[in-house]
């Protein structure tokens, strides 16, 4: 697979995601034996994140890079309905048939025999007589001029789910303008070749060795297909005869001893198809040893919005792996000693600092200063591709180059005809919670106050402050919402999607119900009587408490090591700020700590301190912090000699900021 820019000629824009793209490769790798390439058993490799984290976009990508260079199918799962598994795959085998260099033309003798007597009205009652009918349908498979369009027939409505692809034609496209686009090429490679209608024997043995009357068996298909309780099992067996064709057709041709890369299948969304990959894994396990010893020359990508795929993986121990972990070595040694093949989940993490600078200097001079957007934007959404995609754009669209983003996030959004389309922070949010009705979106604003899931579940018990349930399977609760994790390992809500909520905790009306006071007050009780100093004094600073915060703090500071003292200030001082902070960072320091006389030491520095890191971590302060190094450097240094043992730890601290 060629890089996208080479092989589409378009220029790529997908940033940060180069890894995902050589992994993708090293799953679809054919490594040599002998000197020709063989396929190995190799999983389905889902890519799992929050929504908004460039899923769809990898996609793209990759199936930029395999156009005209792999044969690749691609479906999005979320729009096939009630689609049976018999037209997911005719879509599948269709789009895998268009003609590629070195591979040919692809055929699909075994599933479309499949496909005609599934298509035959049977009445199983009278046996004989519906052999006699599978015969019939089976009779005209030969004269079938095109199987293509003869699969895309059986598959139009599924073929809607088909995206297209930059300046390619979409699937549904060449279905329609298929005569004179593929046809010819077609019937000219068939020319030659063996008859059709062998795929009928396949069902006899199904690569198991049954031994059954291949007729039989598809008249039991038929039957099984109009019965609720026999899709499932009708779909694994024309995965099967799938999986067969392709290993067949791999073997065939001129060029089947220089075919270095599976073809490939893309599954947007697959938490909604999860039913058709059943039928993949189950025609997996159903070969056996097989599997193993006579691999199926094919590589799914899938990408996982939703928590769905996870947990039906955690009862096997199995859990999302780092992208930096990832690799066919890794999965190897999951799977040693074992057939399954199964499906290996690798998160798509967020965006480092550096692919941000990385956008952003590719917006050239509409920003200035790259340097500092790059901190202002990666600070505020921690890496979440579309929210930094979106806040570059209005950036650029709209010249905005503030010192801070609420001057972005209270602009109007452009839409591609220019025009104003709702708020950036209201698109940005809608990114998250898009289908979540308004209600529980209040609640999810409520809830956004608590550090993690479980304070969040404890505040939903207190039924004033919520409107809904405050159950734990309620969508406030949603897996997807809340995925991240903090140092202690508790779940923690997207941190971008946290702080847009926020804006919208500070913007209710002082003493509405759930305000802001209210709901970190409630908060701060709760933590005080299940004694969770560092949750107490967290919340106590998001109420503007400052000398109660550092009172508390200057109490510990001899009475704990100094690596757990600094572990507390920075949790603490990571407190969310209700907003208009209109002064600058060093007069906002002088403000908040008025009431510290300089003689009354260490509490006076750390006053300073404690206001100073409380305003560095607000990310809606930009980049205006840096002013503030030295004064915490000095603060540090200044509280340092009453820190019992530890005045080497706060000198290096102070170092740090030096």
């Amino acid at each position: 697979m060629r890089n996208a820019q080479e092989s589409s000629g378009r220029e790529s824009v997908l940033y940060g995601r180069s890894r995902e793209l050589l992994l993708v490769r090293e799953f679809l790798l054919r490594p040599e034996r002998g000197g020709v390439p063989v396929s190995r058993p190799v999983p389905v490799l889902a890519f799992t994140g929050t929504r908004g984290s460039g899923k769809t976009a990898l996609l793209d990508e990759l199936a930029a890079g395999l156009e005209q260079n792999v044969p690749f199918a691609r479906l999005n799962c979320a729009q096939l309905g009630g689609s049976s598994p018999q037209k997911a795959l005719a879509a599948l085998a269709f789009q895998l048939s268009r003609p590629c260099k070195g591979y040919g033309t692809l055929e699909f003798p075994r599933l479309i025999t499949g496909q005609l007597a599934l298509g035959a009205n049977l009445d199983v009652t009278r046996w004989k007589n519906a052999r006699q009918q599978v015969e019939n349908e089976l009779t005209a498979y030969p004269k079938i001029s095109d199987p293509p369009q003869f699969l895309a027939t059986l598959a139009s409505e599924v073929l809607s789910a088909v995206p297209a692809l930059g300046n390619v034609p979409g699937v549904v496209t060449l279905g329609r303008h298929l005569p004179g686009l593929v046809v010819g090429g077609l019937n000219a490679l068939s020319r030659g070749r063996r008859e059709r209608g062998d795929g009928r024997k396949w069902f006899g043995h199904q690569d198991k060795g049954l031994g059954r009357d291949p007729i039989d068996v598809l008249v039991e298909l038929n039957h099984k297909a109009r019965s609720d309780d026999g899709v499932q099992e009708v779909g694994e067996v024309l995965w099967a005869a799938f999986l067969a064709d392709l290993r067949d057709g791999f073997r065939r041709g001129r060029h089947a001893d220089r075919r270095t890369l599976n073809c490939a299948v893309l599954f947007d969304d697959v938490d909604a198809g999860l039913e058709l990959l059943s039928g993949l894994d189950v025609a997996h396990r159903q070969r056996g040893p097989l599997a193993v010893d006579d691999p199926d020359p094919l590589t799914v990508v899938a990408t996982s919005s939703k928590s769905t795929l996870i947990r039906r993986l955690s009862a096997t121990g199995e859990e999302a792996v780092s992208i930096e972990a990832a690799g066919y070595k890794d999965y190897a040694q999951r799977v040693s000693g074992r057939h399954r093949i199964g499906t290996y989940v690798v998160r798509l993490d967020d965006l480092s600092a550096e692919t941000v600078g990385t956008l952003v200097a590719a917006l050239g001079p509409r920003l200035s200063d790259t340097r500092r957007i790059t901190a202002l934007v990666h600070g505020f959404a921690h890496g979440h591709p579309r929210a930094t995609r979106m806040l570059l754009d209005a950036m650029a669209e709209l010249r905005l180059d503030p010192t801070g983003l609420d001057a972005v996030l209270d602009a109007p959004m452009p839409d591609e005809s220019g025009d104003g389309a709702g708020r950036v922070a209201d698109r940005m949010l809608a990114t998250f919670l898009a289908d979540v009705p308004s209600d529980v979106v209040e609640d999810l604003v409520t809830c956004a106050a608590a550090r993690n899931i479980d304070q969040a579940l404890r505040l939903a018990r207190y039924r004033p402050l919520l409107l809904g349930t405050g159950d734990r399977n309620s969508v406030v609760f949603d897996g997807t919402l809340w995925s991240g994790v903090d140092g202690a390992g508790a779940r923690t809500m997207i941190p971008v999607l946290r702080r847009l909520l926020l804006r919208r905790l500070a913007d209710r009306a002082e003493h509405e119900r759930a305000d802001w006071a209210s709901v970190h007050g409630w908060l701060r009780r709760w933590c005080e009587q299940d004694q969770d100093q560092a949750g107490e004094l967290h919340h106590a600073l998001a109420l503007g408490e400052v000398e109660f915060v550092t009172r508390k703090l200057a109490d510990l500071l001899d009475q704990v090591s100094a690596g757990a003292w600094l572990d507390l200030l920075r949790s603490v001082c990571a407190a969310p700020s209700s907003g208009g902070n209109v002064l600058p960072p060093v007069e906002r320091v002088r403000e908040l700590t008025r009431w510290a006389l300089p003689r009354d030491l260490p509490v006076a520095p750390l006053a300073r301190l404690v206001v100073a890191l409380w305003t560095v971590a607000d990310p809606f302060n930009g980049t205006r912090y840096r002013e503030l190094d030295s004064e915490i450097a000095a603060d540090f240094d200044d509280i340092a000699p009453y820190a019992g043992d530890g005045l080497a730890v706060l000198r290096a601290e102070a170092d740090k900021y030096r």
